[in-house]
């Protein structure tokens, strides 16, 4: 995962986001006004939110026209299969090791 762009910001961002909830979770259970959860939430988790959707969007689109260049190099499904036979036989030997 690491050696695509933006992975890292997503894992990172997705886990401030989690971290989010919970707290929200915890104020929700000792809330002293009813405007304390909304603060909380629009204001961190929106912040929290924001930047998750876009690192793990930019993370996907990388990782898509990534593989979209590697299926473009195919040329038929023989050519599918030849990669496949050898990258099993390759996973094998590491394997067997």
């Amino acid at each position: 995962m690491q050696s695509y762009n933006y992975a890292t910001q997503c894992l990172e961002n997705f886990n401030l986001f989690m971290n989010v909830f919970h707290n929200w979770k915890l104020t929700a259970v000792r809330q002293k006004t009813y405007t304390d959860l909304w603060n909380l939430f629009f204001n961190t988790a929106g912040t929290d939110f924001n930047e998750t959707w876009y690192n793990c969007f930019m993370y996907l689109d990388d990782v898509y026209s990534n593989y979209e260049t590697k299926w473009e190099n195919f040329n038929d499904f023989g050519d599918i299969y030849l990669s496949f036979i050898f990258n099993m036989l390759q996973n094998s030997l590491n394997i067997k090791s």
